[in-house]
């Protein structure tokens, strides 16, 4: 039996006695298990001492004074796994009972040898054979407790008799757990539960349900479950998608790529596939959220945005995570324990675009806010000690000046968007790739529509002349009829953005070809003609206002 199991066992012999007891978790003070007082202090002090051969008196006189120093108790007892020959027990008497601290203080000085530990087993069977195994059981305990629990029922008292023999059976297999067994139809609501167990086990018949739950005894030092994630592609995927919806405060459905480890308790050993809990499907239940809100100053004043975060599994290396949304933006927490008291704060926020494209713009507007400034201010009293942190933050996946540069221009695209159609109460499809051209496009009639002016390449005109004489006057007749008027047309996405009638101011002209209608000096000819310097041209929309920018 290791040191620590000794302990334990010291310690649910002495519960049995006085509930009270509590056992004491290192550094102990010079206790293991004690009676504690309201003030801190203890009445009674236990110190389990498994020495299989020599008795190491300068270390239980140490426990002896450490314990009176802090617990300042009326009794101690050194518990000692064997008897004590006749030099021991004067060793015991010298070294400790009459120690100059408790004859000092007053304190009495006992022990539990291993005659007495027997004794204590004979009183307590269950602890006997839960420490010691079921061979500890006699044959008659056994009989009694086989015979009791496949006995005919016939009657509630009967039922009531069986449900306490397959608890006491229970009882009796697991040093470390306690357990709770019910049965039910499967139409009854299944146990809840106001303390969660460590571990629960479900196992349902044809018409039957069983439930066998474990909670830690007190006093047992039981291994905390631990949930991880596989250390690869299919681990990396099932985080993430985990991540996803806890961070929206639903519960997270981990079918691959994750196990758990803990202790199984001896009773649902034989349950489990393998003798212990370790891959399957797990569902995480999101936390209560906290609050962050997330500052930054920027050219057109402070930017702020509130996100409610829930705890999330953290990244391989990581203390802690938290995640949540704003729309379509994911925002991500991780923080990295360095030199103590020193901690590393890492703030990540993504998004996935879709086919919403005023949530894909609100979106880019935010990503890109945080992503040009390193001056930010986290805010939240659950996070940080002062209530907030200031920028900047080291993050977990940077983004280049390209992609930064990207970024922007998919946000203007995606504002650009929702302007242009809601101005124009029209509605398009969007493809699965927009090519820069398609941005161009809704730049373009975004700007035309907000200021109701624009330009236009001027590619070439041509007219009719009856009579070469009029060819030298014609680029000035051509510019003189006035504004030349045609629909502004774009097609984007296979389908045509009509913006409205403009007005086109015709630029200089020069005459580029003449092409004659005959052989005749004075035949008719159609003269070609195009811009003189500069080819482009302004226009306007003819019946833009400020008030209705589309026409």
């Amino acid at each position: 039996m290791s040191p620590d199991r000794f302990e334990q066992l010291t310690f649910e012999l002495a519960h049995r006695e006085n509930p009270a007891v509590r056992r004491i978790a290192a550094p102990d003070g010079g206790a293991d298990t004690v009676l504690p007082r309201s003030d801190g202090s203890a009445s009674e002090v236990w110190q389990a001492k498994r020495y299989a051969d020599e008795i190491n008196w300068a270390e239980c006189e140490k426990s002896l004074e450490t314990a009176i120093t802090r617990w300042r108790p009326c009794t101690i007892t050194f518990v000692f796994a064997r008897d004590l020959s006749a030099p021991l027990e004067q060793s015991f008497q010298t070294r400790l009972v009459e120690h100059s601290m408790a004859r000092e203080h007053a304190v009495r000085v006992t022990q539990w040898n291993l005659s007495e530990l027997i004794r204590r087993f004979n009183q307590h069977e269950d602890i006997r054979v839960r420490f010691f195994g079921s061979e500890q059981e006699t044959v008659l305990e056994a009989l009694d407790q086989t015979i009791k629990a496949g006995g005919l029922l016939t009657s509630s008292e009967d039922l009531v008799k069986r449900a306490e023999t397959l608890s006491e059976w229970a009882e009796k297999r697991d040093r470390d757990f306690t357990h709770s067994v019910t049965s039910s139809g499967l139409s009854a609501p299944a146990p809840n539960w106001d303390r969660l167990p460590y571990m629960s086990v479900e196992i349902q018949g044809t018409r039957t349900r069983v439930n066998i739950a474990a909670w830690p005894r007190e006093g047992a030092s039981v291994e905390q479950p631990v949930f991880a994630f596989t250390n690869d592609k299919a681990g990396q995927d099932a985080r993430e998608q985990a991540v996803a919806h806890l961070a929206r405060g639903e519960p997270a459905t981990v079918t691959e790529g994750a196990q758990v480890h803990a202790q199984a308790p001896e009773v649902m050993r034989g349950l489990l596939p393998s003798g212990e809990p370790g891959a399957g499907e797990f569902t995480l239940l999101p936390s209560e959220p906290i609050s962050l809100e997330v500052e930054a100053t920027t050219d057109d004043g402070i930017v702020s945005r509130s996100i409610p975060l829930y705890t999330v599994p953290p990244p391989p290396g990581a203390a802690a995570a938290f995640a949540g949304y704003s729309g379509l933006v994911l925002a991500q927490i991780t923080i990295r324990l360095l030199d103590e008291p020193q901690v590393s704060l890492g703030v990540l926020l993504s998004a996935r675009f879709g086919q919403a494209m005023r949530a894909n713009a609100d979106a880019a507007r935010l990503l890109n806010t945080f992503y040009s400034h390193r001056d930010l201010v986290l805010r939240s009293e659950s996070l940080f000690p002062s209530g907030e942190a200031h920028g900047p933050f080291s993050q977990d996946h940077g983004i280049s000046e390209e992609r930064l540069a990207q970024l922007r221009m998919l946000g203007e695209f995606f504002d650009a968007f929702v302007f242009v159609t809601e101005r124009l109460g029209v509605e398009l499809p969007i493809p699965d790739a927009v090519t820069a051209e398609d941005t161009d496009i809704f730049l373009t009639a975004a700007n035309i529509l907000r200021t109701g002016k624009g330009t236009a390449t001027f590619t070439q005109i041509s007219g009719m002349v009856e009579s070469p004489t009029e060819i030298p006057g014609l680029p000035e007749r051509l510019r003189g009829q006035g504004p030349y008027r045609r629909m502004v047309t774009y097609n984007v996405f296979g389908q045509d953005l009509v913006l409205g009638l403009g007005e086109y101011e015709i630029p200089p002209l020069r005459i580029v070809a003449i092409i004659p209608y005959g052989d005749s000096p004075t035949a008719p000819a159609r003269v070609v003609l195009e811009a003189d310097g500069d080819s482009e041209m302004e226009f306007r929309l003819t019946n833009w206002t400020p008030e209705n920018p589309a026409s």
